[in-house]
């Protein structure tokens, strides 16, 4: 997903369809849980957002047998 608009995203967190979910509109790394939904965002790969530059470019790889995101620092 990448949207801003938190209303599907709560959506989907109250179908419990779903493991895991990924989005990347925020550019912020995160793996946390929500509501048993494992949350994932990657971060931003781009070195410059809105003309600024970024600290850290990041992505993210998931260990689904483990449950454990992990962030990678691609500079």
């Amino acid at each position: 997903m990448h949207v801003n608009d938190p209303l599907p995203l709560r959506a989907l967190q109250l179908a419990q369809q779903h493991e895991y979910r990924r989005h990347g509109h925020g550019h912020q790394w995160r793996g946390r849980h929500v509501g048993g939904i494992r949350i994932i965002s990657s971060g931003t790969a781009a070195l410059l957002r809105n003309k600024r530059p970024l600290a850290v470019p990041t992505c993210a790889m998931l260990d689904v047998e483990v449950d454990r995101p992990e962030k990678i620092v691609l500079a």
